[in-house]
Formats: structure tokens, sequence, C-alpha cells
């Protein structure tokens, strides 16, 4: 599927900030809840949730609910998918 190039700018500048690829390094390993990250990162709740916002709208990362402790929670996973399809963009500009 063909990215158009308002979607690649979109998912760009998403990347374009150490916290968010910090947060991507964090998610590469499994899917986490909010709390995990906290518990991984400096963050507080406010400015994670906000980060984790920009990288869902972007589509690079994906929110799934799921029962835990008896609780619905949401975790969050990256979406490698995307990520690659961002990478192929970019090299079809630059082939």
């Amino acid at each position: 599927m063909r990215m158009d190039r308002a979607e690649l700018c979109l998912c760009l500048e998403s990347l374009a900030q150490i916290t968010r690829i910090e947060l991507i390094d964090i998610l590469k390993e499994r899917g986490m809840t909010i709390k995990e990250m906290l518990e991984k990162t400096k963050l507080n709740r406010t400015l994670l949730t906000y980060h984790i916002a920009v990288l869902e709208r972007a589509g690079i990362v994906n929110r799934e609910y799921v029962q835990k402790d008896n609780k619905v929670v949401a975790v969050y996973k990256l979406d490698r998918e995307r990520l690659k399809e961002i990478l192929d963009e970019l090299r079809k500009i630059v082939e």
C-alpha cells in the first residue's frame, strides 16, 4: 500500500522527538501498559500519554485492550509493519 506524502510527513514528524524514539525502543520488546512504561521512563503520566498518542495517531503504536488483574487495561504495541512502510516510502524517495 502506497503512503501519500502528507501521511509520510505525519509519521516522520511523530518520530522527530527523542522521547518517542525511546518509547519505540522500549516497546520493541513487548506491548506494555502506561503503568509499565512509566516504570521504565522518567516521564510523568501526562507527558507519556501525550507522546504515545502522537505515535498512535501516526499508526506506529497500536492500542489493544486486555483483561489484567480483573481489570481491562490498554496495552500499547509497536506496529513493526508500519515502521517498515515508512522506511519503504523513504527508500522510494531516495532511489
